[in-house]
This record gives structure tokens, C-alpha cells and sequence, in this order.
């Protein structure tokens, strides 16, 4: 009797946990997915319940690395996904050159919203501490017609060129120079008589027609220029004695010269202060245009310069040429741009990066004050 009582115990607590068991399963499998509903958006609408709920899980053990990561990049990089490449392959590369550090919660989000059948093939700006799902949606693109591409503020025309070429969007040796895309009515007037279209192809993420030309891409990035800048530009311009060309190529030493870009406005100021008295502008972003490209370094921008560098023959030296350069030295953002004409004005009329490496700079009203903030 007694071992019947242990038996019919032990079968009723045997259902009892298989029961908990069973309503704890359905209760996961309903508040997880919805959870991760809630905050990441449904999943991928094409994909069955098993493979919903499958994916809602593989997410939400990630959700925390999401909720907390960034890309990690020290600075914007220039990103280029090949035709048909596995989003596992992307995933491992963007870990391998540093841009993220953990692949698992990117993959698993993609698969998740089915993002990675829409992956496409294009050139992508990833700036740095970019938010993780704006990181994750720029790749995303569900029109295969269209062609994302993207460079950043501060390269030159070369870069911009060989970005091109690297991407396999043309076959081409060089951008047009004005005069061969004037037809195509993109060319600012002020630009009638200039050899380059440095400065005015305007750093943005750009989705093209897969089958525009290399003239109508070069078109686009000039008339978006155009586009960026307030009405009242040339205006203000004015009030800081240059033109608009002259302007520009002030913002392309500013772009150059800024790594923070709160201290655009500050780097402005020093400049247009030299220009005013006449003072040698000696900014070392115009020697490194001039030097051109460095192949110990693989660089177009060498860095740290040398004394001998400093000694070269060129107009764009302004260590030995007073005045502005003869073109823009490369393709400023809007930042830089505003910076030149609204200035943040000060007596300063020196300024060097600050030794903690952060990219600051210390600025000085005189010249004993500024080999006093030499690093030592």
C-alpha cells in the first residue's frame, strides 16, 4: 500500500514538473519573441514560426552586446563589400580590421531581420563610434539597382580615384578634369578656368544608378556640393575678404588640420588672423599635397613630415609661399566649410597638437608661447 502511495506520488509530481516544464516553455517561446519584437523590430515576415522563434532567441542572447556596442574604428573607414559575398565573410573581415569586435551579435541581428539576403555590393563610410544598428542598416539595401558609395571629408582626388577603381564601378585612368564634364552643366561657373575639381566633390554616402556614367557620378558629387551650402555663403565669404573658390581652399587646410571638429572654427580663425597680416599660413597638410604619394608609408599624407620636407619647391609650401595655395588641397565636409566663415575669432596666431594624443590642438598668441607647448 505504501509503495502504491510512493508511486502515485511520485507519477503526480512527474506531471506536475512536465506541466511547470511546458508552461515555462511556451511562456519563453512567447515572451521572448515578443521581447525582442519590441525592441529590434519583427523578424524577417518571409521566414515560418519555427525559424522566427529560432532567430528571436539567437538575438536576444545578443541583445545586451547590442544594446552596448559601437564600431570601434579610431577613425571613419572606407568599407567595400564584393558582389555575393557571404554576410558570415563580412562579418569576419569588419572583426579582422577592427571595425567591430563582435561578429556573433551583428550576424545573428541580420539573419534575424533577414538583412543579409539584402546585403549589397557597393563602398561604405563607417564613421567611428558609429550606434550598433546604424552601424548594422547601412549595408542594407533592397533595391539591386542602386549603387551605394561613400568616402570621407579630407581626401584628395587620388583617393577618391583609386576608391573608384578598387570598387570595379569603371574602367578609367582618371576623374574628368572641368573642361570635359562642362557639357553636363554640373561645372560651378568659378570653375571655368581650373585644372581640378579638387574641393568641390562633396564627401557624402551616395546611392547611384548602377549604371551611371563616371561623368554623372563626378556630376553628382559637385551639384551636392552646391547643395550643402546656405544661400547666404558667398555673403559671408565675402565678409572674411576671399571668394568662394579661396574659401574653399581655406576649408580643405581647415579639414585637414582639424581632428576634432569642435576646434574647425578656432583653426579658421588662426588662419584667416595670418592672412590678414600677411604672415605665412605653414600649415603641413599643404607640404603633404605637395609631396604627393608616399610609398614607404603607402600614403598620400605623410606623416611625421621632415625638416627637408619643409624645404620643398612647390606653391603649395606655405612654409615658403605666403597666401593661400593654388587649389584646394582636398575635399572638405561642411564642417570645415562653416568653419571658414564663421570663425571663431581670438588674437591666436599659432597652434600645435597637444601631447596627450587626443587629437586637440594648444593654441598660443606668440611665438615664445607656442615652443613653450612643444611636447617634450
Amino acid at each position: 500500500m505504501n509503495l502504491r502511495k510512493y508511486y502515485l506520488f511520485l507519477s503526480i509530481l512527474i506531471i506536475l514538473l512536465l506541466s511547470s516544464f511546458l508552461l515555462a516553455g511556451t511562456y519563453l517561446l512567447i515572451k521572448i519573441p515578443e521581447d525582442v519584437s519590441r525592441e529590434f523590430g519583427p523578424a524577417y515576415k518571409e521566414y515560418d514560426f519555427y525559424h522566427q522563434s529560432l532567430y528571436a532567441f539567437k538575438l536576444y542572447s545578443s541583445k545586451e552586446a547590442i544594446r552596448n556596442q559601437t564600431t570601434v574604428n579610431p577613425e571613419d573607414h572606407i568599407f567595400i563589400i564584393n558582389e555575393n559575398q557571404p554576410a558570415g565573410e563580412i562579418t569576419d573581415t569588419l572583426v579582422s580590421i577592427g571595425i567591430i569586435d563582435d561578429q556573433t551579435s551583428l550576424l545573428n541581428y541580420w539573419i534575424y531581420k533577414g538583412y543579409d539576403r539584402n546585403i549589397r555590393a557597393g563602398t561604405y563610410l563607417v564613421r567611428t563610434q558609429m550606434p550598433f544598428q546604424e552601424f548594422a542598416e547601412i549595408f542594407i539595401n533592397t533595391d539591386a539597382s542602386v549603387l551605394p558609395f561613400a568616402f570621407p571629408a579630407g581626401w584628395r582626388i587620388e583617393e577618391i580615384e583609386n576608391l573608384i577603381k578598387t570598387s570595379g564601378v569603371f574602367e578609367f585612368n582618371a576623374i574628368p578634369d572641368p573642361k570635359s564634364i562642362g557639357t553636363n552643366l554640373c561645372l560651378p561657373e568659378l570653375l571655368n578656368d581650373k585644372a581640378s575639381l579638387e574641393g568641390f566633390l562633396y564627401p557624402d554616402f551616395y546611392h547611384f544608378p548602377r549604371r551611371i556614367s563616371l561623368n554623372e557620378m563626378v556630376c553628382e558629387m559637385v551639384n551636392n556640393f552646391s547643395e550643402q551650402l546656405p544661400e547666404e555663403y558667398v555673403e559671408l565669404v565675402n565678409r572674411q575678404g576671399l571668394n568662394l573658390y579661396e574659401s574653399v581652399t581655406l576649408a580643405s587646410m581647415v579639414e585637414k588640420e582639424a581632428v576634432v571638429d569642435d576646434e574647425a572654427g578656432l583653426i579658421a580663425g588662426v588662419f584667416i588672423n595670418r592672412l590678414q597680416i600677411g604672415m605665412p599660413l605653414q600649415s603641413d597638410p599643404t607640404v603633404q599635397y605637395a609631396l604627393g604619394y608616399d610609398l614607404e608609408n603607402d600614403t598620400w599624407w605623410k606623416n611625421p613630415l621632415t625638416s627637408q620636407d619643409l624645404k620643398i619647391d612647390s606653391l603649395y609650401n606655405t612654409y615658403k609661399h605666403s597666401g593661400l595655395p593654388p587649389t584646394p588641397i582636398c575635399n572638405p565636409g561642411i564642417n570645415a566649410l562653416m568653419a571658414v566663415v564663421k570663425p571663431a575669432y581670438s588674437e591666436y596666431l599659432y597652434f600645435r597638437s597637444a601631447c596627450d594624443d587626443s587629437g586637440t590642438h594648444i593654441f598660443s598668441e606668440t611665438y615664445e608661447a607656442h615652443l613653450l607647448a612643444a611636447c617634450k
